[in-house]
């Protein structure tokens, strides 16, 4: 452990007392004198230990204490900028850009089969209104800052380690949710582009024209309105969550609701989910050394149930020992049968591995 020149000058000076007063001890030729230098010289070192122990603890904290401020403020920054792109100025208050589609975006269904082109959808003319003001001004993912979000998860700035065990602070998975939410909107790849936007705001515009109850515009195209406005509430929300723990208005992240991952709905959203595997998920994997990680395979890539992966691991036994050059029925199916079994005790269990999520049938 690195120790600071001080804390040895300390130390020496401490160490020279002694000396002093044991010296004036052995002058004064009394026992007496020389115990109780020596236990003066005792207090003073130790005295002196202390204190500068003390005052290296001080400047930590106090040094700790002034990083989290800095970073705190550049994040501060940087997240009040972002939400400063998703809202507008309403006479003494301010209102995300998206927020006139939040009252009817779960009413808005898509119409079922391949969204093609020229494949209609029909919306009420309310709920056409809420997506011609809810789109301009679109908020682009080039727009948004996030140099300081990236850096404080890479860091681990508000990551804490206690007895070798990584503890992400609220403020920690706050960041990683902006961060998550930013890749999405960037990601998204028709958020980069204007080809859809000015003919469904020109289906609108002519469907408000008409007076009529109900609008017709590209079902295509309403799709990604739809999809859009999803991502961008759910990058709001996150950046509010993250902003109210970066100012400390909250010690605790405010809970919200999430949207779907995807504008077909909840049960498609949920198979998504079903085939992707988390960051939490990998590092399990790779922690329980299961395949493709490691050397361990889970028993149901075999099979479902136990006679299943009995018979999957007996097929591949006798391919084996058949291509060995020896005939299996020389073994005999008892020993065949405990090689297999022997195997399949070696297999990792389902619980060893991440979360079964099965598959729901689309609604839409």
């Amino acid at each position: 452990m690195h120790k600071p020149p001080w804390l040895d000058r300390y130390a020496i000076g401490g160490a020279a007392i002694c000396v002093a007063l044991l010296v004036f001890g052995l002058l004064l030729d009394a026992r007496a004198a020389v115990v109780n230098a020596l236990t003066e010289a005792s207090g003073v070192f130790f005295g002196a230990a202390l204190t500068a122990l003390f005052i290296e603890r001080q400047r930590k904290q106090r040094e700790a204490r002034e990083q989290d401020k800095r970073w705190r403020a550049r994040l501060e920054e940087e997240i009040a900028h972002n939400l400063g792109q998703m809202l507008r100025r309403v006479r003494t208050h301010a209102v995300p850009h998206h927020g006139t589609l939040s009252d009817y975006r779960e009413s808005i269904v898509l119409p079922s089969g391949p969204l093609i082109p020229g494949v209609k959808a029909t919306i009420s003319s309310a709920q056409a209104s809420a997506i011609f003001y809810a789109l301009p001004p679109r908020v682009r993912a080039d727009q948004l800052r996030r140099s300081a979000v990236d850096a404080a998860i890479a860091d681990g700035v508000f990551v804490t380690v206690v007895d070798g065990k990584v503890s992400p602070s609220e403020l920690h998975k706050a960041l990683v949710q902006v961060r998550d939410d930013l890749g999405a909107l960037r990601t998204s790849t028709w958020n980069d582009t204007d080809d859809w936007v000015a003919p469904l705001m020109l289906s609108l515009s002519d469907g408000f024209k008409s007076g009529a109850a109900t609008v017709q515009v590209e079902a295509n195209s309403l799709l990604k309105a739809l999809a859009y406005y999803d991502r961008i509430e759910d990058l709001f929300q996150s950046h509010v969550a993250a902003l109210r723990l970066i100012t400390e208005v909250d010690s605790v992240a405010r809970t919200y609701p999430r949207r779907p991952t995807t504008p077909f709905g909840e049960a498609m959203a949920h198979n998504i989910r079903a085939e992707r595997v988390t960051t939490t998920e990998v590092l399990h994997l790779v922690r329980q050394g299961l395949y493709p990680f490691g050397e361990r395979l889970p028993a149901d890539m075999l099979g479902n149930s136990y006679e299943e992966q009995v018979a999957s691991v007996t097929e591949m036994v006798t391919k084996t020992i058949r291509d060995g050059g020896i005939d299996p029925a020389s073994l005999g199916d008892d020993k065949i049968d405990e090689i297999v079994r022997s195997m399949i005790e070696d297999f990792a269990k389902p619980e060893d591995g991440i979360p079964l999520i099965e598959r729901l049938k689309p609604t839409n």
